[in-house]
């Protein structure tokens, strides 16, 4: 893949938050639709290959076709049979290269109809159920065709239409409207509205070719709750259909970023999933409350709100703010990326010499490669910071009234708390 360019977002002094919102979404669509940008990630239903080299989702036995379970390399029954299989003393690598692969229990998404190929089959057949119905009856006559011969004269019946859900791209599982998992879901959740479809309604109505009625005791609630629910997407899939259109682009930014780099932590579709649903509602990533995610999750969204600075901020926007991003000089000490925060030197002259200094040395060619010069330096600044804010005129801020007493006096002060083991003047950067 081509290296993302850091760019500038062009965004007026006093443009407000919504002229801010769409200078971003403006650059980040340009971004995402040039040439350098994986087609993958485009699009508000991503489907990755079971074995992307990034975001791949398959069990690694070879041969399994169930998805492996969150981050792990294993789906969930090949991790029960490996840890009793350690625990009985096997060495896990061999047991790995000689376990059995497992065949996938049942899809979460039905697979069409062969016949109607708009109608869900219903599971362990390729018929829907009224398909299915007709070609049992075929079956008990005397005389009755072969399977392919009737195959043959069948024809398609009318569509049960998209599944109601609005973020949901699959097809109605029954005249209700919901797909077979929002159907379900539905119906675990107490039926908000009391949407039904009447007794018997198979052979009443749908076997004679009469349309079939849906009952309600509150339809407004009902579509409340097809309006609210949550994608149910299958493995492998990321769905990001409702999702603001800046969160959309910002997400997809993050992934592509990721995606990038040479070493990176192994995301599981679920984690990106659970970060697009707890958008859902908001206007960009940045708005996301991460104290709902465990530490994997939350790394997950800092990696991609540290992506999009690089694109959102310039160098110069950084120093003014107070810090500096190692991505926008390449690789950072020891390919590290991220914020180095700045903001505990209080002179603003003296946070901008240091950030100078940094910059100079990381767009050197003998640039250190260890984060402990860096992080030296810094802690330097930062304790002769708190030592002009105590004793020098003005606190420091005004480096004309600063001589060379100072200077000395500093130095003094420095082998006065090594020797007695005193902490040093300032706030202690991590």
């Amino acid at each position: 893949m081509t290296a993302a360019v850091p760019l500038p977002v062009l965004v007026p002094a006093g443009g407000g938050d919504c002229r801010q919102r769409r200078d971003r979404l403006e650059l980040l669509s340009a971004l995402i639709s040039g040439p350098g940008f994986d087609p993958l990630l485009r699009g508000d239903i991503l489907a990755f290959p079971r074995d992307h080299p990034v975001f791949w989702w398959g069990c690694r036995i070879t041969g399994c076709e169930r998805p492996r379970r969150e981050n792990k390399m294993l789906c969930a029954g090949h991790e029960a049979q490996c840890r009793q299989a350690c625990l009985a003393g096997a060495d896990r690598a061999a047991w790995m290269r000689d376990a059995a692969p497992l065949a996938r229990t049942y899809a979460r998404v039905p697979e069409p109809c062969q016949i109607c190929m708009h109608r869900p089959a219903i599971r362990g057949s390729r018929l829907c159920a009224r398909h299915q119905q007709r070609w049992k009856k075929t079956r008990r006559k005397a005389g009755s065709p072969g399977f392919e011969e009737w195959l043959a004269a069948q024809v398609p019946y009318d569509s049960f239409g998209g599944c109601l859900v609005d973020v949901c791209p699959e097809l109605a599982y029954s005249p209700l409207g919901l797909c077979h998992g929002h159907e379900s879901a539905y119906r675990f959740q107490g039926s908000p509205g009391g949407a039904r479809l009447p007794g018997m309604w198979f052979g009443r109505f749908e076997q004679a070719d009469q349309p079939v009625p849906v009952c309600y005791d509150n339809e407004a609630g009902f579509g409340r709750w097809c309006r609210a629910a949550l994608p149910l997407p299958p493995p492998g899939t990321v769905n990001l259909r409702g999702l603001a259109p800046l969160a959309r682009a910002e997400i997809q930014w993050g992934l592509h970023a990721h995606a990038q780099a040479a070493e990176h932590a192994g995301w599981s579709l679920g984690w990106v999933q659970a970060i697009a649903d707890a958008c859902r509602g908001l206007n960009c990533l940045a708005d996301l409350d991460t104290s709902q995610f465990d530490h994997t999750v939350r790394n997950a969204v800092t990696e991609m709100l540290a992506a999009l600075r690089l694109v959102y901020l310039t160098p110069a926007e950084t120093r003014e703010a107070g810090y500096l991003e190692f991505g926008h000089f390449g690789a950072g000490p020891g390919s590290r990326r991220g914020r180095f925060d700045l903001t505990a030197i209080r002179q603003r002259w003296l946070r901008d010499l240091l950030w100078d200094y940094t910059a100079a040395q990381l767009r050197s060619p003998q640039a250190p490669r260890s984060r402990g010069s860096y992080h030296n330096a810094r802690q330097a600044c930062v304790a002769l910071s708190g030592f002009l804010g105590a004793r020098a005129p003005g606190g420091g801020h005004q480096p004309g009234l600063l001589g060379e007493e100072h200077a000395h006096a500093f130095a003094a002060d420095l082998r006065h708390r090594a020797a007695n083991s005193l902490p040093p003047l300032g706030l202690r950067c991590p």
